[in-house]
């Protein structure tokens, strides 16, 4: 699933973008909040993880794929207590409306419906 949601992101991105040279820029400011805000470099706290409920797909796969891990080799502990680990089924719907997300800005940019912010007026 949460490769799935990776590349709706990246089909969202190329629909949003004007040329390949936006979509190449645009990337990386989509990709470092997601590695920044899944929790692996640092556990995240009070609002840094409310922020990543709603604005970080990576913060679920990794909240689900961390109590995997937990579960299975309890003698190193990854990022104990993230609402992610909580239930798995919340995490997948949640990837899940993710995926739905990007792929509807995607349809809707595709069908001209969608005004792009990354687009330029020319």
């Amino acid at each position: 699933m949460t490769s799935i949601c990776g590349v709706a992101l990246g089909l969202a991105i190329s629909a949003l973008s004007a040329n390949a040279d936006v979509a190449s820029t645009a990337v990386p400011l989509a990709v470092i909040p997601q590695v920044i805000l899944a929790g692996m470099i640092k556990p995240l706290e009070n609002l840094p993880e409310y922020i990543a409920w709603f604005a970080a797909p990576s913060y679920w796969c990794f909240g689900s794929m961390s109590k995997i891990w937990n579960e299975h080799w309890s003698n190193q502990v990854i990022s104990d207590g993230m609402l992610s680990q909580q239930d798995y089924g919340l995490s997948l719907f949640a990837l899940l409306t993710f995926t739905l997300l990007f792929f509807l800005i995607c349809v809707l940019s595709l069908s001209g419906t969608f005004i792009s912010f990354l687009k330029s007026s020319k």
